[in-house]
C-alpha cells in the first residue's frame, strides 16, 4: 500500500490518541503517533501491540462523541504513516460542520501533513516541524514490468492527491508544490507559515525537538519518531530553532568531529524541557511515571523496549524449537497465557508426562483390585467323577505296561 512514512499548553499533552468533548460546543482531538488504517495486532494472539497509533478505525468510532461540537481543536504530533489513512482522516475532518483548528505540537510530517491541511486554521510554534514528500511503496516478492508499471501509476496518483490537498490549503501552484513534494521539503516554525501550510505562528508556545545521535530518530514533545526512511532531516536548522526559542541555550550542544561540518550537523541535539527542569535536581521517585520517564529519557526507554522485544522473540523461537515434542496446548500456554522459557516448558512437559504415567499405573492397579482376579485359580480343579476316571485310566495303563514287561 502506498505509504507516507513516517501543544503546546502550559502542561504538555500526554502523547496519546484521544477524542474529548469539553462542553459549550468545544471539543479536542489529540493525534500523537503513527497514522495507520487500524492499530497493529499480534499475529498469534490477536492482541493489540504496544505503541502510539492514530488509526482510522478508532478515529471514526470516537468521532461520534463530538459530532455536535461547533469548534474542534486538533493537537497534532505525528511523523505520518499510511497515506490512505491520512487522507481518510483529512476528509472526515473537512466534512465536519465544526470549525477546525489544527495545532502542530511537534511535527506534522508525511501523511500527518495531509491531516494538518484539514484545519480551517493551522497554528504552529517556532519549533514546529512540517515535512512534505512523495509517496512510497514497500514491495516484497517477485514482479514483472507490467506489475511495476501499475505500481508506478498508483504512486503517481497518490502524489497527485497529496499535491491537491496542499494546493487547497495553500492556494499555491500545483507544479510548484509538486517540486516541494519531490524534493522532500522540511519547514520549521515561521517557514511553515511563509509556505502557506500554516496560518498562525504562536510565539507564546514552544515545541521541543531532540535529534538522535545516529540521525534516525527525533523526539518531539516527548514522543519518539522514526525518521530513518527520510533523507533530508535538517538537524542543524532544528537545533538552531530550539536555541533561538529557549533561554537555556546552553542545553543545545554541537559535537564537532574534526573539520567535518556534516559530522557536526549530525550531532546537534536539544534537550526536552522536562529534562532541563530536572537537571541538577533530585528526582522525585514517588511521582515518577512511565510517561514522565519516556519524556525525560526516551533513549533509555527505547533501549529497554528493544531489549525486551529481542528477548521475547528469542523466547518464542526457543519454544518453537522444542514444540514438536511438547503437547500443543502447553506450547500455546507457554507462549502467551502463562509465559515461560523453553527450559521451563520442557521441565513442565516432563513433569506432566511423569504425572500421567503415575496416574496410569495407579488406575491399572485399582482396576486389577476391583476385578477380583487374585481370587481366580490358574486352572479349574477336577470334579470327583473326573478324579476317579483319571485314577482308573492310570491303573489300566500301569497294568498294560506290567503285562508287556512280563511278556517280554
Amino acid at each position: 500500500m502506498p505509504r507516507l512514512f513516517q501543544p503546546n499548553k502550559a502542561k504538555p499533552i500526554t502523547p496519546v490518541f484521544n477524542v474529548a468533548d469539553l462542553g459549550n460546543g468545544e471539543a479536542e482531538i489529540t493525534l500523537y503517533g503513527e497514522v495507520m488504517e487500524e492499530s497493529p495486532k499480534d499475529y498469534w494472539s490477536g492482541e493489540s501491540l504496544d505503541g502510539v497509533y492514530i488509526s482510522v478505525q478508532e478515529f471514526n468510532e470516537k468521532l461520534d462523541s463530538i459530532k455536535d461540537a461547533s469548534h474542534i481543536t486538533v493537537h497534532l504530533n505525528s511523523c505520518g504513516g499510511d497515506l490512505f489513512a491520512g487522507l481518510a482522516i483529512h476528509n472526515v475532518l473537512k466534512a465536519l460542520p465544526a470549525t477546525i483548528t489544527v495545532k502542530v505540537e511537534g511535527i506534522a510530517a508525511s501523511a500527518a501533513s495531509v491531516i494538518a491541511c484539514a484545519g480551517d486554521e493551522v497554528v504552529v510554534m517556532p519549533g514546529s516541524i512540517f515535512m512534505v514528500h512523495s509517496a512510497a511503496a514497500f514491495l516484497f516478492g517477485y514482479y514483472n514490468s507490467a506489475d511495476l508499471t501499475t505500481m508506478c501509476s498508483q504512486i503517481d496518483a497518490c502524489n497527485k492527491s497529496i499535491v491537491n490537498v496542499y494546493a487547497a490549503k495553500t492556494g499555491r501552484d500545483i507544479a510548484e508544490l509538486s517540486e516541494l513534494v519531490e524534493a522532500e521539503t522540511w519547514l520549521i516554525g515561521d517557514e511553515i507559515v511563509d509556505a502557506g501550510f500554516a496560518d498562525t505562528l504562536d510565539e507564546s508556545s514552544t515545541s521541543t525537538t531532540e535529534v538522535d545521535e545516529d540521525g534516525e530518530g527525533i523526539v518531539t514533545n516527548g514522543l519518539h519518531h522514526d525518521v530513518s526512511a527520510f533523507h533530508n532531516l535538517p538537524t542543524a536548522r532544528i537545533a538552531a530553532a530550539m536555541k533561538a526559542g529557549r533561554p537555556d541555550t546552553d542545553k543545545v550542544t554541537t559535537e564537532v568531529e574534526g573539520d567535518n561540518p556534516a559530522a557536526a550537523d549530525a550531532h546537534i541535539s536539544a534537550a526536552p524541557p522536562q529534562a532541563a527542569e530536572k537537571e541538577g535536581e533530585d528526582m522525585d521517585y514517588e511521582s515518577l511515571t512511565l510517561d514522565n520517564l519516556r519524556a525525560e529519557r526516551p533513549d533509555l526507554i527505547r533501549e529497554v523496549e528493544n531489549a525486551a522485544a529481542t528477548a521475547e522473540r528469542e523466547r518464542i523461537a526457543a519454544i518453537d524449537g522444542i514444540a514438536a515434542s511438547v503437547p500443543a496446548d502447553m506450547v500455546e500456554d507457554a507462549k502467551y497465557a502463562n509465559p515461560m522459557d523453553a527450559a521451563q516448558l520442557a521441565l513442565a512437559a516432563m513433569q506432566r508426562d511423569a504425572q500421567a504415567r503415575a496416574a496410569y499405573v495407579a488406575d491399572a492397579k485399582e482396576d486389577e483390585d476391583d476385578s477380583g482376579a487374585e481370587d481366580v485359580p490358574a486352572a479349574p480343579e477336577p470334579s470327583e467323577e473326573e478324579d476317579e476316571e483319571a485314577k482308573a485310566k492310570a491303573e489300566v495303563a500301569d497294568a498294560i505296561a506290567y503285562v508287556k514287561k512280563i511278556g517280554a
